[in-house]
C-alpha cells in the first residue's frame, strides 16, 4: 500500500467523519483481504497466475491488489470517478506491484483497450451503474481474449431491499418512475424526515439500471452469437448459493428472493 494512500482516503471521506459507521466506511476503501475470497472462486475457472486482468469499476484498487498478490502479471483498473482513479493510483504509488498496476479513467461507454487484451474481466456491482448495460457487456467481451472469463456480480433485483440505499422495493420501479420518486424525496417535507446518509445514498440511485437475473441472462444470450459465449455458472449468492434456473414467470416468492447478489461467470470461447 502506498505511503500516502491511507491519509488520502481519510481526507476524501472527511465530510462523513460524523457518521456512526465511519470506521467501517473507511475500511471499505482500505481493505483488500475480502477480495481473496472472490479470487478463490475465480480460480476455479481461470488461473490468476500470469494473467492480464481488467478490473472494471476498480474503486480504490483493493481487488487489484488481491489479484496481484495471486501473481497476476498485470492488472488494469478502470473507473469513471476521477477521485477513485486518484486514490487507486496512490494505493500503488511507491509500493509493491507499482509496475504491474495501471489505473485509467474512462467515459463509461467505450473501453480504451484493443480487442483480445485480457484473460479476465472482473466486474462487481458495476453493471447497475452503467447507462447502457448491453453496450457495457459488449465492450467487456470485445476486450477479452478467446477463452477469457468475465466474473460478473450485481445486486439481486428479486431481493426486497435495495442494497445501496437500504430502502425496500424502490428498485422494483421502472427507471424513470424511480428517479421521479427519488427527486421528490430530496425535497421538503420528505427531506426533513430522512437522514442525510439515506438522502446521499438514494440520490446515487438516479439513472441506475437494475437488471433482474432473467433480464441479464437474456442480454447475455443476445450477445452469445456475436462473441461465442459460454455460461460457466450462474447463481444467487449470499447468504446461500442457489443455482439459476430459467423460469417462465418472475420470482414472486421463494428462496431466490432471499439472496443478496446474482453472480455469473462467462467464458468467451471464440474470437
Amino acid at each position: 500500500m502506498g505511503p500516502d494512500f491511507k491519509q488520502a482516503v481519510h481526507e476524501h471521506l472527511e465530510q462523513y467523519r460524523d457518521w456512526p459507521d465511519y470506521d467501517q466506511f473507511v475500511l471499505t476503501y482500505l481493505d483488500h483481504d475480502r477480495f481473496h475470497i472472490l479470487a478463490d472462486e475465480i480460480e476455479k475457472f481461470i488461473p490468476l497466475k500470469n494473467a492480464t486482468v481488467l478490473s472494471s469499476g476498480c474503486g480504490t484498487g483493493g481487488c487489484m491488489q488481491a489479484f496481484l498478490e495471486r501473481h497476476a502479471d498485470r492488472v488494469v483498473g478502470l473507473e469513471v470517478e476521477e477521485n477513485f482513479v486518484r486514490l487507486a493510483r496512490l494505493r500503488f504509488a511507491g509500493a509493491s506491484f507499482e509496475n504491474k498496476a495501471q489505473v485509467d479513467w474512462y467515459d463509461g461507454f467505450d473501453l480504451p483497450y484493443e480487442a483480445n487484451s485480457f484473460d479476465l474481466a472482473f466486474s462487481m456491482h458495476v453493471l447497475e451503474h452503467t447507462k447502457d448495460p448491453e453496450k457495457y457487456l459488449r465492450e467487456i467481451f470485445r476486450s477479452l481474449k478467446p477463452q477469457g472469463v468475465l466474473f460478473l456480480e450485481l445486486p439481486n433485483r428479486y431481493y426486497k431491499m435495495e442494497q445501496h440505499s437500504r430502502i425496500p422495493y424502490i428498485h422494483f420501479f421502472p427507471t424513470d418512475c424511480r428517479d421521479k420518486i427519488i427527486r421528490r424525496l430530496q425535497k421538503k417535507p420528505f427531506s426533513s424526515l430522512i437522514s442525510s446518509d439515506t438522502l446521499f445514498k438514494i440520490n446515487g440511485l438516479i439513472d441506475f439500471h437494475f437488471q433482474s437475473p432473467a433480464e441479464l441472462m437474456k442480454t447475455l444470450e443476445g450477445l452469445s452469437a456475436e462473441f461465442s459465449l459460454k455460461i460457466e455458472t450462474a447463481y444467487y449468492h449470499f447468504p446461500k448459493k442457489i443455482l439459476y434456473k430459467p423460469r417462465r414467470f418472475p420470482y414472486i416468492v421463494g428462496a431466490q428472493r432471499k439472496e443478496l447478489s446474482f453472480r455469473v461467470i462467462v467464458r468467451k470461447t471464440g474470437p
